[in-house]
């Protein structure tokens, strides 16, 4: 078999994608805390080299639609807007 720490790093590439499936799941049903703290360990964890470059693609694209859930109710202010 092969040593605790060498099957941990094995699976935490699985762990972080099977937790990015869960939470783009239940993305509309996540609070602002739960956003939050989901973007808090996805960006932490883009630093990681260890982590497979698809993992980490994969924790940008559930970013990227998370910040697209947040703002997509938000109007743009009105000084911004362009006039027809």
């Amino acid at each position: 078999g092969c040593p605790r720490g060498q099957a941990h790093e094995q699976l935490r590439p699985l762990a972080y994608s099977t937790l990015g499936d869960l939470v783009n799941a239940a993305r509309d049903q996540l609070t602002l805390t739960h956003v939050a703290r989901v973007v808090y360990v996805f960006c932490r964890n883009l630093h990681d080299g260890d982590l497979p470059l698809t993992i980490q693609t994969t924790m940008v694209r559930l970013l990227v639609g998370l910040v697209e859930r947040l703002f997509a109710g938000v109007e743009e202010p009105q000084h911004l807007q362009q006039s027809s």
